[in-house]
C-alpha cells in the first residue's frame, strides 16, 4: 500500500469516528430533552389531578355545613309559625 493509501484510510477512519460520536450526541440529547417534556406533562397532571380532588374534598366537607344549615332554617320558620 501507497502512503496516500494509508492516509486516505486514517482521515476516512476519524471522519467515521466523528460522525457516530456526533450521532450518538444528538440521540443522547433528544431522549433526555423528551423524557424532560414528558415528565413536566406528567407532573401537570399529577398537579390538575390533585387540585381536583382538593375540591372534590371542600366541597363534600361544605355539603354537611349546608345542609345543617338548611335544616336550622326550616327548624327556625316551623318554630315561628
Amino acid at each position: 500500500m501507497t502512503t496516500n493509501g494509508v492516509v486516505l484510510i486514517a482521515v476516512v477512519m476519524v471522519a467515521a469516528l466523528v460522525l457516530a460520536a456526533t450521532m450518538a450526541a444528538v440521540t443522547y440529547k433528544t431522549r433526555t430533552l423528551g423524557r424532560d417534556v414528558e415528565g413536566y406533562a406528567v407532573r401537570d397532571r399529577a398537579e390538575a389531578s390533585a387540585l381536583r380532588e382538593l375540591h372534590r374534598e371542600a366541597v363534600a366537607n361544605d355539603d354537611p355545613a349546608t345542609a345543617y344549615a338548611a335544616q336550622a332554617e326550616v327548624d327556625i320558620r316551623v318554630t315561628r309559625s
